[in-house]
């Protein structure tokens, strides 16, 4: 993220967009869609929320498929 992006989204915003993963059941793609975000920042809001960023937990689907 470069220097102007930096606090572009509060933590309100950050908490109500995991929370329509986390809560609601919703993909992250719409939710990414529906906000307007790229959906790694979502992924990275994701997982920082559940504690796992950086340590690739949760990413079982993606190894696979280097395999």
């Amino acid at each position: 993220m470069s220097a102007s992006n930096q606090g572009k989204y509060s933590a309100q915003f950050k908490a109500h967009a995991v929370a329509m993963v986390e809560e609601l059941g919703k993909s992250a793609t719409v939710v990414a869609e529906e906000l307007g975000l790229n959906r790694s920042t979502l992924w990275r809001w994701i997982a920082q929320a559940r504690g796992t960023y950086g340590t690739l937990k949760g990413y079982r689907s993606v190894a696979v498929c280097f395999l």
